[in-house]
């Protein structure tokens, strides 16, 4: 499968400021990919070369086989950014029908009302939207083309719990049209739902880039939950315990490798009852690679 997107030692800074360093990437057509970062990690940076609003300082890129921001990339690429757009005395649908006319084969307004959730709202006048309804415009905006890849910059930020899962579920809808989409999130936990791919930023360089499971993996920690009689003390001996708490007749041991630990507490099994054992979630990964640096973050850098 030919690559849609490709970036060679692409560096971008500003100022003094590294942004960007030395980043190469490559993404096929159809892949669900979940950008995440810290804050200032180079999230926004990244995008916008892809989109040709900014221009590298160094190294090169290609999307769709030519230079970004070309009428050929524009046409076929949708971007939802932080910014919402407003536009006085314009309704909903009047917006839409107006993005729509700059394409030669844009969705149906039919089709963008019910993706985005705004049917009943397509009279409004978009400055008197709520936020996330502002949000679901933006979506719909950027969808409006028809676009082969998608860029949705915080999506979800300001839905409500309805309109966040009518969200995903139209994200599901495009998965399965062979959309290419970027997902960039600070809710960790959708990007876990459906993401297929996963970069991670720090610094403005690729910490990680792979699938879920190859991260999961690779960080190997969990949490064990489970009653029993031995003193909590007793379980804090272990190199892999590297937090132990008891509440009430439970106790909860994060751990640095949840297999080894099972492993390692064969002879007092019989001492523990009810164990729940649960791998680490995406967030306590990230939190893992970005703040503490990761135990396995060099093998991670090569996980695909």
């Amino acid at each position: 499968m030919s690559s849609i997107i490709e970036l060679k030692n692409v560096s971008k800074k500003f100022k003094q400021l590294s942004a960007i360093s030395n980043v190469n990437l490559s993404v096929d057509e159809g892949e669900i990919i979940g950008l995440v970062g810290e804050n200032g990690a180079g999230k926004t940076t990244l995008i916008n070369l892809i989109l040709g609003l900014q221009k590298p300082d160094t190294g090169q890129i290609k999307v769709f086989g030519t230079n970004p921001g070309t009428t050929v990339c524009r046409n076929q690429i949708g971007a939802m950014l932080q910014e919402n757009v407003s536009i006085k005395n314009l309704h909903v649908d009047e917006s839409f029908q107006l993005v729509r006319s700059f394409y030669t084969h844009p969705l149906s307004l039919k089709k963008l009302l019910t993706l985005t959730g705004l049917r009943e709202f397509r009279h409004h006048n978009m400055s008197a939207l709520s936020g996330g309804q502002r949000r679901q415009l933006a979506f719909g905006i950027a969808l409006a083309g028809n676009p082969r890849v998608i860029f949705l910059d915080e999506p979800t930020v300001g839905l409500d719990s309805i309109a966040r899962t009518q969200f995903w579920q139209s994200i599901e809808q495009l998965r399965h049209q062979g959309k290419t989409i970027f997902v960039t999130s600070h809710y960790l936990e959708e990007i876990e739902a459906v993401a297929e791919r996963l970069l991670i930023l720090q610094h403005g360089k690729i910490k990680f880039d792979g699938p879920l499971d190859a991260l999961t993996s690779l960080y190997s920690g969990a949490t064990a939950t489970f009653e029993s009689e031995l003193a909590v003390n007793y379980f804090k001996t272990s190199p892999l315990v590297l937090e132990a708490k008891k509440h009430g007749d439970k106790i909860t041991l994060k751990l640095s490798d949840g297999d080894l630990w099972l492993l390692e507490s064969q002879p007092f099994l019989d001492r523990i009852h009810r164990l729940s054992l649960m791998p680490n979630s995406l967030n306590e990964i990230f939190t893992d690679v970005t703040q503490t640096g990761g135990r396995n973050h060099e093998s991670a850098m090569h996980a695909n």
